[in-house]
């Protein structure tokens, strides 16, 4: 079963290293949430449309920061949700649009994410340089906490 599944992986990924690249795009990173607090991310994102000439893509991800403040025993993790309008600029893929998160404690975060990609060479690996200005509510209350990061790492494009 396992020689079945390691045979199959590796004829997709040998099929896809000379596609187009228009499907499945898995991204990994490191960055910072709530100005200096440092993470890691790795998300997945999909096509689902067209508007107005962009690309539309619906982004999911995962997070995990450290917060760096005497009281806080474990890392900060969130899942966030981004719907990615681009466009291409040369080589250059310009992106951004909505996001909404939630942190483990009962935290919201919306805003709206924003960056650049793109691709190492002529095949599906790339990299991406991102920035998000978000506001933090804490479920009990509606107070926003205004809150900037951004992540760099690298995709790979199915």
């Amino acid at each position: 079963m396992k020689m079945r599944l390691s045979l199959a992986l590796t004829l997709l990924l040998a099929g896809t290293a000379g596609a187009q690249t228009t499907g499945l795009t898995v991204w990994g990173g490191a960055g910072t949430e709530a100005y200096i607090a440092p993470g890691l991310t790795l998300g997945l994102s999909a096509p689902v449309g067209q508007v107005a000439g962009l690309n539309a893509e619906l982004r999911g991800s995962a997070s995990v920061y450290l917060l760096p403040l005497p009281d806080v025993t474990g890392p900060l993790s969130t899942i966030n949700a981004d719907l990615l309008f681009s466009g291409n600029s040369g080589n250059v893929n310009l992106y951004g649009g909505p996001s909404v998160g939630y942190a483990v404690g009962g935290l919201w975060l919306v805003g709206v994410t924003g960056g650049l990609r793109g691709q190492f060479g002529g095949g599906n690996v790339g990299w991406f340089s991102e920035a998000r200005f978000r506001a933090m509510f804490d479920s009990a209350n509606f107070i926003p906490f205004p809150l900037a990061g951004g992540a760099f790492g690298v995709t790979y494009r199915f």
